[in-house]
């Protein structure tokens, strides 16, 4: 299969890396507007299989046309540009994934469902770690126990050898995190969807050291569409 990884961060460049070990992978192309990034890329994903280009992902009609070349992308991308990458790819033809994070954005996204359906097209917004593989573990634990009364999802960027002032590790977009802490949360409470701000319900939860006490609270987008599915 052919991959276009948008973005060549952090997030980009893991994608890329563990797409290149699937030995069903033909071609990784990784797109992004910062040469550096891109420049950087060969010598630390070494692959006769990579190919690195240096574009604007903000471009919807070049997007166009890289998607097409390609069987599925996968957008690394900061929330804002995945509505309009997510339309690039129906347009192409192209599957398309993205690690989401922003709930209006996602209900956006899948407001294109029935343009998707009839293009062929796979789109599936919000596949990072939260939201993303925290809600599909969720939904299947659901699913297993059959009765099910409080679900709570705890998630957080903890390092095994955590340094103050914050003992956090900064692994995910600054754009995405601020949009995380900022705004409401969707949530169940007694049976029914509502909205609570962001950062509040702050909880402390205790780790064995060498994490020790940590804070929790209600965060914007982490629960994905699990609050309108149940």
């Amino acid at each position: 299969m052919r991959f276009l990884v948008l973005g060549a961060g952090l997030q980009g460049t893991a994608c890329a890396y563990d797409l290149l070990r699937n030995p069903q992978t033909d071609r990784v192309t990784l797109v992004d507007n910062d040469s550096g990034l891109v420049q950087s890329v060969p010598a630390r994903l070494v692959s006769d299989k990579l190919r690195t280009v240096e574009n604007d992902c903000a471009d919807e009609s070049a997007l166009a046309a890289m998607a097409a070349e390609h069987q599925v992308v996968i957008s690394a991308l900061p929330y804002r540009l995945n509505l309009a990458a997510a339309k690039a790819c129906i347009g192409a033809g192209t599957h398309f994934v993205d690690m989401g994070g922003h709930i209006k954005t996602v209900l956006a996204e899948l407001r294109l469902s029935k343009i998707a359906r009839d293009a062929g097209v796979c789109l599936v917004p919000d596949c990072g770690l939260a939201p993303g593989l925290t809600n599909v573990l969720v939904a299947d634990a659901i699913a297993e126990l059959g009765e099910v009364r409080r679900v709570r999802i705890r998630v957080g960027g903890l390092p095994a050898h955590p340094r103050p002032p914050w003992n956090y590790q900064m692994v995910f977009s600054p754009e995405g995190l601020i949009s995380q802490y900022t705004g409401s949360a969707a949530i169940l409470r007694d049976w029914n969807r509502t909205d609570v701000d962001a950062l509040t319900g702050v909880e402390t939860i205790e780790f064995p050291e060498p994490l020790g006490t940590c804070e929790a609270a209600y965060t914007s987008g982490g629960s994905s569409t699990l609050p309108w599915s149940y």
